[in-house]
């Protein structure tokens, strides 16, 4: 499993955050690393539309399906990719991401967070038009400053808004890095599967077995930066 996580611009002005999972890729992983190592040594800091676009068609050519995380979680296959978005702002500029990625028939997952620097209710739908899927960013044990109960009504309440939506079945902790609450700890008192959910995926997905790609510093080979621990 491949994890593309993207926080980049295109052309400077279009900020967006990916990541990608590729699962089931060990026998040939040292093929595809020295593959993907060739790639950005030429690109590390191009983040233009067409090199987003050539990068998830070289993909394609390598003979890997993409899959939304909802299906991962449901029916994992071998070979494939799953595109996570982060949306955390700039919300016009993940639909760009949704438009290029429909256009070569490839669905992805959005996670969009309940602030209005994230939030946009129209962009929303136009990306679940696409047919790409849609969770929760959610940040509440941050918003609330620690406090248990209220983060996990807030978090019921955002959940809420966004399925008025779209039918949400995965959620992903937003890491709010200048926050010192780990937003995750929530779930050591409550269970997101009582809301329905399916998946989350700092808790479905066995990392051990995992090669997680990142554009976490703004460049392509950032490999010294992985799954926040």
């Amino acid at each position: 499993m491949l994890i593309f996580n993207l926080k980049q611009k295109f052309c400077k002005f279009c900020y967006f955050d990916v990541n990608i999972l590729c699962l089931k890729f060990v026998n040939n992983l040292c093929a595809f690393v020295s593959w993907w190592q060739n790639f950005v040594q030429v690109n590390s800091y191009d983040f233009t539309k067409e090199k987003y676009t050539q990068l998830l068609k070289a993909l394609q050519d390598r003979g890997f399906f993409f899959m939304i995380f909802e299906q991962f979680i449901q029916s994992p296959r071998d070979r494939f990719v799953i595109l996570r978005h982060d949306v955390d702002k700039l919300p016009e500029n993940s639909l760009l991401t949704a438009q290029i990625e429909n256009d070569l028939g490839i669905k992805g997952t959005y996670y969009f967070r309940a602030v209005p620097e994230s939030y946009d209710e129209k962009i929303i739908r136009q990306i679940a038009e696409l047919g790409h899927e849609i969770g929760y960013h959610y940040e509440n044990l941050t918003t609330t400053k620690g406090n248990l109960q209220l983060a996990i009504e807030d978090f019921r309440s955002n959940l809420e808004m966004l399925r008025k939506l779209y039918p949400v079945k995965t959620i992903c902790m937003h890491g709010s890095p200048l926050s010192k609450y780990d937003n995750r700890k929530m779930w050591e008192e409550y269970d997101y599967r009582d809301f329905g959910l399916i998946g989350e995926p700092y808790f479905d997905v066995n990392f051990s077995e995992v090669l997680y790609l990142t554009d976490t510093g703004r460049r392509w080979d950032g490999f010294d930066f992985s799954v926040r621990v």
